[in-house]
């Protein structure tokens, strides 16, 4: 017997058992064990049990419901920064929001705006993100060849007490879309000095993502000693693999989802 037909026959006969005799009990529970093989104390145990009626929902009652409203005002006016870069930025935001009349609330509702913690954001916010909320713009395409080649960056890799280590990225100007061709402004930064370099590439072509890597190591005050970048497939690839080989660059790249290991370009 399957689980859901035991328990529409322990409905069933429950009744029966709690009015009979004790002698008419036991003939209603050796039926019981004889027919779904369970053993008698358990059988016992189940038309002992009082089904508990259930309002649909259980657990403590939810404190943080008056503040999904002002919570997604202030979301949508800072337009839709993440949690954690939201959360340290609410009593200024608040602040500013009251100051020109966006936001009314009372100081008890602001106190607890305040204290609220990034993953406590993002579980209020999730109705508001599935619900015509904006598909996040990502233009990077991962580069599947030469992964194995290309090391990962660690923290022992470089000497980035000296000028000559660039983190490196794309920078997309596409607009709401990704659809069609865009100029993309590709971010070179000396981790050492904080040196800035910026060169334009029509489009992602590896070959002119090269091309742009060597005018800026053409413009850079310091000798080219190394460069980082995330595991797109502009850089990810032979070009700029060779590129680096011939002039004898250090190239490393991301671990794949972690923005903060190139959190000197981004």
């Amino acid at each position: 017997m399957t689980l859901k037909s035991v328990k529409e026959y322990v409905a069933a006969i429950r009744g029966r058992y709690h009015k009979a005799d004790k002698k008419e009990k036991g003939k209603i529970l050796d039926e019981f064990v004889k027919v779904t093989g369970y053993h008698r104390k358990a059988a016992t145990r189940l038309m002992l049990k009082i089904p508990i009626l259930s309002s649909g929902h259980r657990g403590r009652p939810s404190q943080f419901k008056a503040l999904v409203t002002p919570l997604s005002n202030i979301w949508e006016a800072s337009d839709r920064l993440c949690s954690k870069r939201l959360q340290p930025f609410l009593p200024e935001i608040i602040q500013v929001l009251r100051r020109n009349g966006e936001l009314h609330i009372d100081a008890a509702t602001e106190a607890q705006l305040i204290k609220l913690s990034a993953s406590t954001i993002d579980r209020l916010l999730k109705p508001k993100r599935t619900v015509g909320g904006r598909k996040p713009l990502s233009a990077t395409r991962p580069g599947q060849f030469l992964k194995s080649t290309i090391p990962i960056r660690t923290f022992t890799d470089w000497e980035e007490n000296k000028p000559g280590f660039l983190e490196i990225d794309l920078v997309a100007h596409c607009g709401e879309s990704l659809l069609g061709f865009y100029l993309n402004t590709l971010c070179g930064v000396d981790v050492a000095s904080g040196w800035l370099e910026c060169a334009p590439v029509w489009g992602k072509d590896q070959i002119r993502v090269r091309q742009a890597i060597h005018r800026i190591k053409q413009r850079l005050p310091f000798t080219l000693l190394g460069l980082d970048s995330d595991n797109g497939s502009e850089f990810i690839n032979q070009y700029l693999n060779n590129y680096c080989q011939q002039k004898k660059i250090t190239f490393t790249r991301s671990r794949p989802y972690k923005k903060n290991d190139n959190c000197y370009v981004e």
